[in-house]
């Protein structure tokens, strides 16, 4: 589903140079969660010895898609990109769960475990916009 343009759009969002904020530095220094000095793509100050082709184990990548259709992306918690495009979104999740080759079979066999969020989420707007719900 994700066309090639698609795929050009997500990949350059990822090698899109930018400043590592306070939390990648101190990640970067982290020796026990991230001895290799990952900063997944984020560029800090030469004296932290980053490694911007990696990234941490136990980065999170999230994808939000907004109601209005774009799609956001954020690297622990950092938000990336916005994608206005609502076929990025619908492809990033067929890509991500799709049963024959998944982008992520961990991440597919744990996408249930955001449902409650999700959903709640979801409720708690429809109350705010309807209260007699």
């Amino acid at each position: 589903l994700l066309s090639p343009e698609h795929k050009v759009a997500l990949n350059d969002m990822t090698l899109k140079p930018r400043l590592a904020n306070e939390d990648m530095l101190n990640k970067i220094l982290d020796e026990v969660s991230n001895p290799n000095r990952c900063s997944c793509g984020q560029i800090a100050p030469k004296e932290y010895e980053a490694d911007t082709s990696c990234c941490a184990r136990g980065s999170q990548l999230a994808y939000t898609w907004r109601t209005n259709g774009s799609l956001e992306v954020r690297l622990d918690g950092r938000l990336m990109d916005s994608f206005d495009d609502v076929e990025i979104g619908r492809g990033i999740f067929y890509e991500y769960l799709r049963m024959d080759d998944p982008m992520s079979v961990e991440a597919r066999e744990n996408f249930s475990l955001g449902m409650p969020h999700i959903l709640w989420d979801r409720y708690k707007n429809d109350v705010i916009a309807n209260p007699s719900l």
